[in-house]
């Protein structure tokens, strides 16, 4: 009896999967391959893999772009309200830090990361970089650990920084 009832779950849970990952006709009677979870969990990975890589960039852009002074780039990955808190806890503008780095009051040189974590929610996502950052802030030259907490959001399919929020390490 239990061998029986065995057999027959077994059979009951085969069929199921094949209903589930089997072949099936579209509308013209031409087979169609259903998804399995595994191909529907590959797909969820890639598409995370692919999110992050997307904010790493980003965060990559805002430090190479801030070295070579350009402006016009930097602005658009930074949302209009984007705000810069220095390690001493002053809230800068965009439009200060941009006329800081114009002027060279702020000059950075280079960086080297880290480390980098990313961690993604829907169309927002939160980046925290560590970098050794060679710059200049107001006369003093250093390499700064350098740590950076940026909030993004995806607008219009691309990855804006909202906040960076730097802090050492």
């Amino acid at each position: 009896m239990a061998r029986k009832l065995l057999v027959l779950t077994l059979f009951s849970i085969f069929s199921i999967v094949t209903l589930m990952c089997g072949e099936s006709k579209d509308k013209g009677g031409k087979d169609v391959k259903q998804k399995s979870s595994t191909d529907i969990y590959m797909v969820n990975v890639s598409t995370e893999e692919n999110e992050k890589k997307e904010v790493e960039t980003v965060y990559r852009k805002f430090y190479e772009y801030k070295i070579s002074k350009n402006i016009k780039e930097l602005d658009k990955i930074l949302d209009e309200e984007f705000i810069l808190t220095h390690m001493t806890g002053y809230r800068q503008s965009k439009d200060e830090w941009f006329s800081h780095i114009e002027d060279e009051q702020m000059k950075y040189y280079g960086y080297t990361v880290d480390s980098i974590k990313i961690e993604i929610n829907g169309d927002e996502a939160v980046l925290t970089g560590r970098s050794k950052t060679d710059a200049r802030i107001y006369g003093s030259r250093n390499k700064w650990n350098l740590e950076l907490v940026m909030p993004m959001k995806k607008i219009n399919g691309k990855w804006i920084i909202t906040e960076a929020v730097a802090s050492s390490y």
